[in-house]
């Protein structure tokens, strides 16, 4: 994270993708589609504070975000790694959900209907309940979404795009 001052206060930024946890993905501005909400989701700033600026700060934002553009998600959204670390465990998820776990595909198909473009934590902490046998997992889905947001959104985004399809097939 790179820390600098903007209007009197201090913000710090990522500089990778590893540093971009599922909370920040997550945010509204995030999603988006234009820089000023990137930025201002990234920085967890006000687009609108973002935009009234004054000051330049385009050599910091440029050196930050440079991540974006030499690592972008395109780039490792189909590597998924072996594990995960999630509570202080290794899990490892099922290679084929359409072969595993009825019961989870269904909780999960509900919280995308709950939840919809915000879904993802809450999808991965059925999987990574049921995988790391957490006890109780099951009635604990939101406290475990809650420790997927922490997670980092590289380690984490290869699993949604692989378990979306899945989830959305009847």
């Amino acid at each position: 994270m790179k820390a600098f001052d903007f209007n009197g206060k201090k913000i710090s930024l990522p500089d990778s993708w590893s540093e971009v946890t599922v909370a920040y993905y997550l945010r509204d501005e995030f999603t988006r589609g234009d820089t000023i909400g990137l930025i201002s989701a990234l920085a967890g700033v006000e687009a609108k504070e973002l935009a009234n600026c004054d000051e330049d700060l385009s050599s910091q934002f440029k050196q930050v975000f440079a991540f974006l553009k030499d690592d972008p998600i395109e780039k490792w959204i189909n590597n998924r790694t072996k594990e995960v670390n999630f509570l202080g465990e290794k899990i490892t998820l099922p290679y084929k959900l359409e072969l595993e776990w009825f019961g989870c595909k269904i909780m999960a198909q509900e919280q995308m209907f709950k939840h919809e473009h915000k879904a993802l934590p809450y999808c991965l902490a059925i999987y990574l309940g049921k995988a790391g046998n957490i006890p109780n997992w099951w009635d604990r889905v939101d406290e475990l979404a809650e420790e997927v947001k922490k997670l980092p959104i590289k380690e984490m985004l290869p699993y949604w795009s692989f378990f979306l399809p899945t989830l959305l097939s009847k």
